[in-house]
């Protein structure tokens, strides 16, 4: 991991930090004959407590080192990077300055899985790494400017995503490479974060809503990171196998996402809302799941509306990402009720009814789809 992250095009040797959260002399002489800064410090907290005392701990440091430093990419080491990772952050950083609504930059998209590329990546390079330790990284990538620090921590599928240049917005934190303002962890988030005598999941606790504050990160639709590790406290085989294997990973050196001027929030909405209303809308009178709902290799957007109550009722939701083979463990991705992803190679907007504030966009005619839960179906035909 560590040497492919030097590979990358835009990397710096002399601005990565690797912490290592316990006394491990392996990863350390690791560092060293990398010729990088390895800082070790004294685990506190048990399994997830320890984990996000970790993630505190490394985050408080790294701007302790780097007090001129503005962000920080934070990525863990079970993790590769994309040829262009340092070039998306760069493109999209400016986004952050621009939009207070803004809670992140994330290189990580949850519905980007890419079949053909499962084979691509060479996991036997990865074996030195015997430690489920915590890796940062920084890099400065317009000194002319204002300094960056860039701190590395830590499911798209391909058949759900397509467009490297195309980015989303989302309610969800995603991790797993990830930019964060100095500011939200000074003003906020290091005063706030959970003691070490609670079990709790760092990321699972940035995504509450009291915590979040109805802002959203920035994602691409093809994930800028692969995650390749299959033991650690909350990571096994089968789990990396299922969710994590057939993720997909930009190929590519310098491309050029398109839309940045129109991710700020405001011009988001323009632009969501004019797709909506030239998207074709697929026939409601099939089964949602059957795989030629979507008609392949389009390039206009489809669109699809799914019955939701409110903005926590993704049971329908849940049944869709089964029938697709997306991220189902949780529902993440959203924008305001509605989902943007590739079926088919056709892109495909999903809209929460009446949930979410697009939902105008429905022709009266069109019949939301409905799929309820497994159990309560079977619960339903047993009742008399």
């Amino acid at each position: 991991m560590l040497v492919r992250l030097l590979g990358t095009s835009g990397v710096r040797a002399n601005m990565i930090t690797v912490f290592i959260d316990g006394f491990f002399q392996e990863p350390l002489e690791v560092t060293r004959l990398l010729g990088l800064r390895g800082i070790q410090h004294t685990p506190q907290g048990k399994k997830n407590a320890r984990v996000s005392q970790h993630y505190k701990a490394s985050l408080t440091a790294t701007f302790d080192l780097h007090p001129e430093a503005l962000y920080t990419i934070v990525i863990e080491e079970d993790l590769d990077v994309s040829p262009d990772f340092f070039n998306y952050f760069s493109q999209t950083l400016h986004l952050m300055e621009k939009d207070s609504s803004l809670y992140c930059i994330s290189a990580w998209n949850d519905q980007s899985i890419l079949y053909d590329q499962v084979n691509k990546l060479n996991t036997s390079q990865h074996q030195f790494m015997l430690y489920d330790q915590f890796m940062l990284y920084d890099q400065v990538s317009k000194p002319n400017a204002f300094q960056h620090q860039f701190m590395v921590v830590e499911q798209g599928y391909s058949h759900s995503c397509k467009d490297s240049r195309k980015l989303y917005r989302v309610e969800t934190m995603p991790g797993l490479g990830w930019l964060l303002k100095k500011k939200l962890f000074k003003d906020e988030l290091e005063k706030q974060w959970p003691s070490s005598d609670k079990q709790w999941d760092w990321d699972m606790w940035m995504r509450l809503p009291t915590v979040r504050k109805n802002r959203e990160c920035i994602i691409p639709d093809v994930s800028r990171t692969y995650h390749f590790g299959s033991k650690g406290l909350n990571m096994n085989p089968y789990f990396q196998e299922v969710f994590f294997k057939k993720h997909s990973i930009v190929n590519e050196s310098n491309v050029a996402l398109k839309d940045l001027d129109r991710m700020t929030a405001d011009k988001y909405e323009v632009m969501i809302n004019e797709i909506l209303k030239s998207g074709v809308v697929v026939d409601h009178s099939k089964d949602p799941c059957d795989s030629g709902l979507v008609p392949d290799y389009k390039d206009t957007v489809h669109v699809m509306y799914i019955q939701m109550q409110h903005p926590t009722d993704f049971t329908t939701w849940k049944q869709l990402a089964k029938c697709y083979h997306l991220w189902d463990l949780d529902v993440r991705g959203f924008h305001k009720s509605m989902w943007r992803l590739y079926l088919n190679g056709t892109p495909v907007i999903l809209v929460g009814v009446p949930a979410s504030p697009y939902h105008s966009h429905k022709p009266d005619s069109v019949k939301p789809f409905v799929l309820e839960e497994p159990l309560k179906k079977a619960k339903a035909q047993y009742d008399p």
